[in-house]
């Protein structure tokens, strides 16, 4: 999995690929990665609205499938940011 927060003023945050444990249904809806990632980029210094999407990835091709998201954004123009931020929580 990895997260992102929305084209701001300041671009697109990505964090790095991280593994989510197998959980329940009601943490998989409350996404705890995804406030942890929102707290990140907030404690940053983007104090804006941050909006924060998370997506699950293949782990046999995360690598790839990152940087085609990223590519795609780059080729839009949106300043991009790579952190090395994962969830670290579960």
């Amino acid at each position: 999995m990895f997260c992102y927060t929305t084209s701001n003023a300041h671009g697109i945050t990505v964090s790095s690929i991280f593994h989510v444990p197998p959980a329940d249904q009601v943490t998989m809806l409350e996404e705890p990665w995804a406030k942890d990632f929102r707290r990140y980029v907030g404690e940053s210094g983007d104090r804006g609205a941050i909006s924060v999407t998370c997506a699950q990835v293949d782990p046999k091709n995360a690598d790839a499938a990152v940087k085609g998201k990223i590519d795609a954004w780059r080729k839009q123009g949106i300043h991009v940011v790579q952190v090395s931020w994962k969830y670290a929580g579960g």
